[in-house]
């Protein structure tokens, strides 16, 4: 509320030189020198609704006036602070309201299995998620760790492919495992993917989560929850 009072322009919103936050310079620091160069993009503010089946299916199937990427589904009663890992504030997404639901290569094309980025635990051998409370999903192989032992050290991230096992789920549906096939380093990562994001790309590349099963989570279809979005 406080930031739509205050951006002009319209439901676009403004038009905000790049040259404001870094983008759009040659040469590193900021400015480019030349305002023909410097990027240009619009902020706008998206809507806030309580979740009900009917708020939820008219955000899902509503066209709005930028370009819709999933929806933000938040606990109401939860303090959010951006970049902290939550289970509080998550994101759907599907082909029909996101151009990249499932995981793209640098041209958009969908990658042939999914790729996962894991860190190394403190054994110098399993590979666990980037949560605040780590969930081993697989280890490095014997022989890879064992030919690297010298330069192996905890938190070391690593990317890989899930290979035709997939994810090995425990009966309360979390991840207990998975077939892992290494590929080597991420050139641009800072933390292994958190649970709920491998778990959401494997429901959705296997067909195992639709829109409609999230429907199904509200009693009632005009009755909110305990989720904003």
């Amino acid at each position: 509320f406080w930031l739509s009072q205050r951006l002009p322009g319209g439901p676009a919103g403004p038009a905000i030189n790049g040259d404001c936050f870094g983008f759009g310079s040659s040469n590193g620091s900021g400015s480019s020198g030349d305002d023909a160069n410097a990027l240009a993009f619009h902020v706008a503010t998206t809507p806030v609704e309580k979740a009900t089946r009917e708020t939820l299916a008219r955000a899902y199937s509503d066209a709005f006036a930028y370009e819709k990427d999933g929806l933000i589904l938040i606990h109401k009663e939860a303090l959010y602070i951006q970049g902290q890992q939550t289970p509080l504030c998550l994101q759907w997404k599907d082909a029909h309201c996101s151009r990249y639901p499932i995981d793209t290569d640098a041209e958009g094309n969908v990658l042939e299995k999914q790729s996962v980025v894991l860190q190394l635990a403190a054994d110098g051998r399993s590979v666990c998620t980037g949560d605040d409370d780590p969930i081993a999903l697989g280890a490095l192989p014997l022989a890879f760790a064992q030919e690297n032992a010298g330069s192996l050290r905890p938190g070391m991230l690593f990317r890989f492919n899930l290979g035709e096992g997939g994810l090995v789920l425990a009966p309360d549906g979390k991840p207990a495992g998975a077939n892992l096939e290494l590929v080597g380093m991420p050139k641009k990562r800072v933390a292994g993917d958190v649970v709920s994001r491998i778990l959401f790309q494997y429901l959705t590349r296997t067909g195992q989560v639709t829109f409609q099963t999230l429907l199904a989570g509200f009693s009632s279809p005009s009755e909110p929850g305990d989720v904003d979005m």
